[in-house]
């Protein structure tokens, strides 16, 4: 046994639990605001949290773990294989022994989790974000090669594997994954105080210029081909056809920022359509700006958004291709087939604009209250998710 697992008390006698969440970066995105809310919600008097990353940047969320109390650790990213191990085991060497290894690093999770196992973390934790079904049937030969590879190391080093869904489980696990006994659903939960909070919706839409009467159209996500924003823009034209005074808002950002650009202006919607960036006070557009969310994914892990929309008694046209345990509140959520023309989801858009919320706010938040969406719950069930598998059970 190394020297890392020599110096690890045995769980269950009453000590903290240390964990170490492996991530890419803490920039805004759902997994960063996943974990700053988890670390919001855990006992912090039983489970001592770190963070790996792999870059050598704070990221957005860096002050807001650094005001926490939270380690963050830097590492080398996964093009450096040979530094990372050594790097790795300084970092057990250093501020472990770790009780568990949580990863959300998709495939390369294979290799923290064998350096997991081999430095003697007892519990090693995968967690599958995403619908990979997509992604797979478009990887060339070493692409295929290299997962296969890195799947079988988390196969073989894995303690848990986790999914925010069950289409997330099939497509990076494997079908036959929920028939394994490491298997568990544990989705991407939302915290749900900021929803209580008092929003005052005339103020905020007077923030941004918007009219209150006008149609809001929004749409949340990284500006990437599986967000389809392609379809965002050309539902919003022709929603903007008949609807004079809607606006489209999109927030996020990322490597399609400039193709987005290039559609609003070929259908000549300029002064229609506002690019806003990356947001820290999405719960307060959902709430008191936006008059429905668009949200025509090619492919969806969960969409947390979608979720926190609910939350938020705001009405969803979403696609089919988002995964159906997301429709929390029923009432609230119209899915559309991706091969529905660009005039469908307009009309479907307009139609949950113009009426509103089809439920009382208080009453959706309840709703999300009580689904494994609230975070309060989740962060109690991954606590002892970590003490159990720690101590073998």
């Amino acid at each position: 046994m190394t020297q890392s697992a020599s110096h690890n008390p045995s769980p269950g006698t009453g000590r903290r639990l240390r964990v170490l969440q492996v991530l890419f970066s803490l920039n805004l995105g759902g997994i960063e605001t996943w974990l700053v809310q988890l670390l919001q919600h855990l006992d912090r008097d039983a489970i001592d949290m770190h963070v790996l990353l792999h870059t050598d940047e704070r990221g957005q969320y860096g002050d807001a773990l650094q005001a926490m109390g939270v380690p963050v650790h830097f590492g080398p990213p996964p093009s450096h294989a040979p530094g990372y191990a050594r790097r790795f085991a300084h970092l057990l060497r250093e501020h472990g022994p770790y009780d568990a290894v949580h990863c959300h690093t998709a495939y390369w999770s294979g290799q923290v989790l064998r350096l997991a196992h081999r430095h003697g973390v007892p519990c090693r934790v995968v967690h599958s974000r995403n619908d990979y079904s997509h992604d797979n049937a478009r990887a060339g030969v070493p692409q295929r090669l290299y997962r296969q590879w890195m799947m079988r190391r988390i196969h073989r080093h894995a303690t848990l594997e986790l999914a925010i869904t069950g289409q997330a489980g099939r497509t990076f696990y494997g079908e036959g994954w929920a028939d394994d006994p490491r298997a568990r659903v544990v989705p991407s939960a939302i915290a749900l105080e900021p929803f209580r909070q008092p929003v005052d919706r005339a103020a905020l839409r007077r923030s941004l210029g918007l009219a209150e009467t006008a149609i809001v159209v929004g749409h949340v996500g990284r500006f990437v081909a599986q967000k389809n924003h392609a379809l965002i823009v050309e539902a919003f034209a022709a929603l903007a056809s008949r609807e004079p005074g809607a606006v489209l808002l999109l927030v996020g950002d990322g490597p399609l920022r400039g193709a987005v650009e290039a559609a609003v202006r070929r259908h000549g919607l300029d002064d229609r359509v506002r690019l806003l960036g990356r947001r820290a006070d999405v719960v307060e557009l959902l709430r008191g700006v936006f008059d429905v969310l668009l949200f025509p994914s090619l492919f969806e892990g969960q969409g947390r958004v979608v979720i926190e929309a609910q939350a938020a008694g705001l009405a969803v046209v979403m696609s089919e291709a988002v995964p159906a345990e997301t429709r929390v509140v029923a009432s609230l959520v119209e899915r559309l087939t991706l091969d529905a023309p660009a005039a469908q989801w307009a009309e479907a858009a307009a139609r949950c604009g113009r009426r509103g919320a089809a439920v009382d706010a208080g009453a959706a938040l309840a709703r999300v209250e009580a689904s494994d969406f609230n975070m309060a719950r989740s962060a109690e069930r991954l606590a002892a998710i970590y003490g159990e598998a720690a101590r073998g059970e």
